[in-house]
């Protein structure tokens, strides 16, 4: 299995390893995709999950009754912005062989696995260019300091991250004057 971003770990006996990603604080949007491979009569079935901390996740999964079976082995991604829209997208996905009203599926794990790593590749990939088009924006924003200039930047942002830019603005603006300020009556 050749994957970019999701991280496997063959048997429960590695999820101390998951202390070091847990690195959740409460307020960021970012999480965790995990998928994990039971033990069941037999047959492969995996849990397709997000979760702000892979360990304690995990770890609660081995000592829960919902799942009444043996841990083989688990995945996590790397954290990510909006991991709920990344695992409705993964439901969807696998939503044929969904067991009814759960997270689990009759699905092998690698193609669980790969399949995740490739969606979390196209959103970070994504992610990663809003990043560059917003850093792109600000430095066009900050060069510009004529009123009319800002006003034209902020309508090209979608209404969504205007409040953003508004509060850079501001920030920047008084950025501006402190720095005005130190030149004329400390220099």
């Amino acid at each position: 299995m050749k994957l970019k971003y999701m991280s496997v770990y063959e048997g429960l006996e590695h999820i101390e390893d998951l202390k070091a990603l847990s690195s959740y604080r409460p307020g960021t949007r970012k999480g965790y995709i995990y998928v994990v491979e039971f033990r069941k009569d037999g047959g492969g079935l995996c849990k397709i999950g997000q979760t702000g901390c892979p360990f304690t996740r995990i770890h609660g999964m081995y000592y829960s009754d919902f799942i009444p079976t043996d841990i083989l082995r688990f995945a996590v991604s790397p954290a990510h912005k909006d991991p709920l829209s990344t695992e409705q997208y993964l439901h969807k996905s696998f939503d044929d062989v969904r067991i009814p009203n759960t997270e689990l599926f009759k699905v092998g794990f690698e193609q669980a696995v790969e399949f995740s790593d490739r969606t979390i590749s196209a959103i970070l990939a994504r992610q990663q260019a809003e990043f560059t088009d917003l850093s792109n924006k600000e430095t066009a924003f900050c060069r510009s300091y004529n009123p009319m200039s800002i006003i034209h930047h902020i309508a090209t942002f979608p209404p969504d991250k205007q409040g953003q830019v508004v509060r850079m603005v501001n920030a920047y603006l008084a950025g501006m004057k402190f720095q005005d300020h130190i030149q004329k009556n400390l220099l």
